[in-house]
């Protein structure tokens, strides 16, 4: 077992998507807690990147995609983590690509999880099978801290990010109302969708008691009611973050601005599958004013997603449940 306290520098290797790299943060978080000068830095896509300037915990980070968001080279890679001389690394998504060149750059203690054909590339393995495990993403992450001798119980770190002290460059671009609240419509593939009529239906009824501003995955050509503020493919990742922390409550299904919203404390609805491997007890979001909704498995259905997205089981999320749920907490 390793010494934190004899690290300089550890690099923490994420390069996935916004909502998996917001869940992760609880790991930074742990280990500057108990040793605050140890530099700490990512390894992330060019996409999520811009995340990791809301966070307190975060020295410097490095990309591991280009601009168009294809991986890096190896040697590329090799010759950007050579030159920042790491004391460790630690893979919260490991990949061969990512794994070869920490291993060629050298950095001495690297930490992974087993059962991976690449695996025997870290010196530090965990048997972890996150499917199977029942915990929580957070915690599943901030396992990989126990070979530097930091163990933290599940459910005790969350997430945190904010704005505090961060500009907001296209602030002036957008005529927004001083009160709103978020519908965040569709995925990039990365989570199931309630399906779009009763978002649809949500945002007009909404509109009678809050203004409503709508993003997300999907043509901004929707047929949205008129009351709408329609941003969807308006936003980059600094306005989406500024957007979600004034928001009186976001109403999303388990994507990245669910994380992001749970991380910056506002009020939130989550929709979810009822899958354990893909549902809240894995995905859902840490804060206390979230309020996460699934089908009851008793319903019948089964939950098969489908390429859109789309499935009974998201289906089957009573609509007058949600709105309820949402007035409830605009009313708190």
């Amino acid at each position: 077992m390793f010494k934190l306290k004899n690290f300089k520098s550890i690099l923490i290797i994420r390069p996935d998507r916004i909502g998996d790299l917001t869940l992760s943060l609880a790991v930074p978080a742990a280990i500057k807690a108990v040793h605050p000068d140890i530099r700490l830095e990512y390894l992330v896509s060019v996409y999520a990147a811009p995340v990791l300037k809301y966070s307190n915990h975060i020295d410097g980070f490095l990309h591991y995609t280009d601009d168009l968001g294809y991986p890096k080279p190896v040697i590329d890679l090799v010759q950007l983590l050579d030159s920042r001389k790491y004391d460790g690394a630690i893979f919260l998504k490991p990949d061969w690509r990512s794994a070869f060149a920490v291993y060629l750059a050298g950095i001495p203690v690297r930490i992974g999880t087993a059962r991976r054909a690449y695996s025997f590339l870290f010196n530090e393995r965990l048997n972890l099978i996150r499917k199977k495990s029942g915990m929580h993403e957070v915690d599943l992450n901030l396992r990989l801290l126990e070979p530097l001798g930091l163990k933290v119980p599940p459910g005790l770190l969350s997430p945190m990010l904010t704005v505090e002290g961060r500009p907001w460059p296209n602030r002036q671009s957008f005529n927004i109302p001083s009160k709103y609240a978020i519908v965040h419509l569709g995925s990039k593939g990365s989570a199931a969708n309630w399906p779009l009529d009763n978002y649809i239906r949500l945002i007009d009824e909404l509109s009678a008691d809050i203004p409503i501003i709508v993003t997300g995955q999907l043509p901004s050509a929707l047929n949205l009611p008129k009351s709408a503020i329609n941003l969807i493919g308006q936003t980059d990742i600094d306005d989406l973050i500024h957007f979600i922390a004034g928001a009186s409550l976001l109403i999303s299904g388990g994507t990245g601005p669910l994380h992001l919203a749970s991380a910056l404390g506002r009020p939130l609805i989550g929709l979810f599958p009822y899958r354990p491997h893909i549902g809240p007890g894995r995905w859902g979001p840490r804060s206390r004013n979230a309020v996460t909704i699934t089908a009851s498995e008793q319903t019948g259905h089964r939950c098969r997603i489908k390429k859109d997205g789309s499935c009974d089981c998201m289906a089957a999320i009573e609509y007058d449940l949600v709105i309820d749920k949402a007035r409830g907490l605009l009313n708190e």
